[in-house]
Parts: structure tokens; sequence; C-alpha cells
């Protein structure tokens, strides 16, 4: 069975300082793991006219979120430091640091316009999925189709996404009777956490999916089309709301952005335990569900050294059996190590006192426990 996921609600200082610590405890082997942590930012209209409440990561190798409260720290969550000085800021900015966001270009946009943070080292997980299609490349696909179509969930699992999905837009959402104003209520409810933790463990699901089936000029055109969208996003012009906004690179005419963004790229090769599970029946990718608590196979990174946000590119074998590929480039996801009755799961650590999980206590305290939401199960 999988070692539990850990959510940690940071919203002290002194637990701020405590992630940073675990994040810098694999800083200097970072280059070899792409990407290092999955990232995402939430709040009202994310965007330079809108707010941040929550800067969201997902370490992989350590098996553990963050969900740090930017709206009870406010500007002190980006330069309050580890002993070794890391920020939060810095770790954003790193150019050794790989980093994955879904659609990067509104957090990029909130993120300059609101603290001066400019993302270095990223791969937009959205322009990957763009890459890898054999169909159409004209319009971005949503995080939520991107889940229910490559992913292959069945029948359990679909059902437990689409009731953590909908619980959340009951709550936030006014076109379902819920209001934006419910997720800045502290403590956070847990509908609320539910829903954000499950979404970010899909990615590196996702990302797996789209990086095996690239080839390695798209794999440089993503690295180059992420550069210039962060760019683009952190420039004075930049319209969030723009009705363009769905329309990809690759309905632009003019074809490869200007080689004068990409600086020269380097490699390193590092050894990663593998993230696959076997096959199914169909001969495609048996995915279990998040969450994995592994990182990629090995593979070789590109880094581009721009001043922009390049940063390492995984460059997976692209000889791929045909009989491990589906046309419609989906995984089916059978199972979850923590769907059974067993008494291990997730547990969520608030303020490192009360904890949410089924069964056991946390790590940082013990405290009571809550049934809590649990990843795709099999039918």
């Amino acid at each position: 069975m999988a070692a539990a996921v850990t959510v940690t609600v940071v919203d002290s200082l002194d637990l701020l300082v405590e992630c940073l610590e675990l994040l810098e405890n694999t800083y200097e082997d970072s280059i070899i793991r792409t990407p290092y942590m999955y990232c995402a930012v939430k709040g009202d209209k994310v965007s330079r006219y809108g707010s941040v409440s929550l800067l969201q990561i997902y370490h992989q190798s350590q098996n553990v979120i963050f969900l740090i409260d930017i709206q009870v720290l406010g500007g002190k969550a980006f330069t309050v430091s580890s002993n070794a000085g890391l920020t939060l800021k810095s770790l954003l900015e790193s150019n050794t640091m790989p980093k994955c966001f879904f659609d990067v270009r509104n957090d990029a946009d909130a993120l300059k316009s609101h603290f001066g943070i400019g993302l270095r080292s990223v791969q937009d997980l959205q322009l990957v999925e763009v890459a890898s299609r054999w169909h159409s490349k004209t319009e971005y696909w949503g995080l939520s189709r991107c889940i229910e179509e490559h992913t292959g969930l069945q029948k359990a699992a679909f059902e437990d996404w689409k009731t953590t999905e909908l619980r959340y837009e009951a709550l936030t959402l006014p076109k379902h009777g819920g209001s934006p104003e419910t997720s800045k209520a502290r403590p956070l409810q847990q509908e609320i956490i539910d829903y954000y933790c499950l979404t970010i463990l899909y990615l590196p699901i996702l990302y797996r999916i789209y990086s095996n089936k690239l080839k390695e000029g798209r794999r440089e055109r993503v690295m180059m089309e992420t550069c210039k969208q962060i760019e683009i996003a952190q420039s004075p012009s930049y319209d969030p709301y723009s009705k363009d906004k769905n329309r990809t690179p690759w309905a632009q005419k003019s074809g490869l952005i200007s080689k004068s963004i990409a600086a020269p790229w380097r490699s390193t090769v590092g050894d990663h335990s593998s993230a696959t599970h076997g096959n199914t029946s169909r001969g495609a990718e048996k995915v279990d569900g998040p969450p994995s608590g592994t990182v990629p196979e090995v593979m070789e990174t590109k880094e581009c050294s721009n001043a922009g946000s390049c940063g390492p590119v995984e460059n997976t074998n692209d000889s791929t059996p045909k009989e491990e590929e589906k046309a419609d480039g989906q995984a089916e996801v059978q199972s979850h190590p923590d769907s059974d009755s067993s008494s291990e799961g997730w547990t969520t650590v608030v303020n490192g006192r009360r904890g949410f999980g089924r069964g056991g206590s946390s790590a940082r305290g013990e405290g009571r426990t809550h049934d809590y939401v649990h990843a795709p199960r099999a039918s």
C-alpha cells in the first residue's frame, strides 16, 4: 500500500519555515527531478486584478501537499526564510528547481503583480497536453476535461472525482448556488481542501501520460512557449480575461516563436523510480491514481538559462511500443492503493495539530481525525 499523502495547511510562519526546510532537503538533487514540484495559485479571479489566497505545492518525492495560506500570512509568506536562506520567492524564481503548473499564465500574472515574483524553471502542463495531441491543437483543454478524458477513470473513481468537484462548485461558484467568498473563510472547509488536493494529485499522472507521447521537437517547443507565455503574462499589456485566451500557440500561423528567446540548453541525467504499475488489459499504461509517491523514470533534462522562465524538460523514450499506446492518449485508472478498508489514508495536518484522515494520527500531532476524500479506486 502506498504511503499516505500528508496535507498541511500552512497558516503560521513557524509552519512555513518547516515547509521550506523540507523543500531545501532535496534542493541539491532537484535538477534531476522533473518536475521537482507541482504548483497552483488559488484565489478570487487569480490575476493582477484579483487576489491570491493560497499557494499550493505538491512535493511528489516527499508525498506531501502544502496549502500555504497567503491570505493569512500576506507578503511575509514569500520572504520568510529557512535556516539555509530558502524563501518561497527564491524557490519560485530558482532556475534549478523545476516546477509544473497547469495553465501558468494567470498564476504568473498574479505572483508578479502582487508579490514581484518572476517564475522560472516552469513547465506548463496545459501546453504539454496540447503538444502531445495527434488531433487539433488550436484550443486549450481545462484541467477537469483532461482528468476525465485522459486518465481513463473507471466508474467508482469517476464518481469520486465528480462528487468532489460538484461539492466544491456548490460552495464556490454562483451558478451552482455558491459564492467565491466561501473559499476566503477560515478555517478552510473540508470540501475545498478535498478538491484542491485531488486536482493537484492528478498533475503527475497527466504529466507522465503526456510527456511520454512527446517527440523531441515538441518538447523544445513546449519549453519555449512556456517561457513566452510567462513573459507575456508578466507584461503590462497582458489581459487575463482576453477572448483569445483559449487559443493555443499552435493556432497562430506564425509557427515557432523567435529563437531569440530560447537560450542554450544543458543536460543532466538522473535515476528515478518508475511511476508505472504495469499494463492494462487494453495494452495501455496502468495508472494507480494519486497519490503515487514516486518520481519519473530515468530521463534527460534540458534547462534554459534564459532569465525568463525556461526550465528542465523531460526527455523520455519516444520509442514506446505501439501496443502500449492508445489513439486517444488515455491511460486507465483501475485502482488506488488507499481505496480499501485499511486504516491507512491521507492525513491532513492543520496548524500542526488537527489531523484529517481515515485513521491514525498525523506526524505533526495527534488530535482527532475526520473522513477525508480518497483518490480513485477500482470499480
